[in-house]
């Protein structure tokens, strides 16, 4: 297994471990796993954040109050 997926897993694991995301706050998540790489305007007052590393990427909805509503894209390798 490479270096770069290792970060991957790590990330990966991370996420793994805080179970399930819908519910949880952006902040809750934010301190479990560490900042995101991208966070984009959504209709209606949401939230697209996203965490990217080589070998994993994961995208969730955060409605306007900073809850989770869901993952909308989780990519591994």
């Amino acid at each position: 297994m490479g270096l770069l997926s290792l970060y991957g897993k790590g990330l990966q694991g991370k996420f793994v471990k805080l179970g399930t995301l819908k519910g949880r706050t952006q902040s809750e998540i934010v301190a479990s796993v560490g900042k995101p790489n991208s966070i984009s305007a959504a209709a209606g007052g949401k939230r697209l954040v996203q965490w990217i590393t080589p070998g994993y990427h994961i995208a969730l909805l955060f409605d306007a109050d900073g809850v989770c509503e869901g993952v909308t894209h989780e990519f591994k390798t």
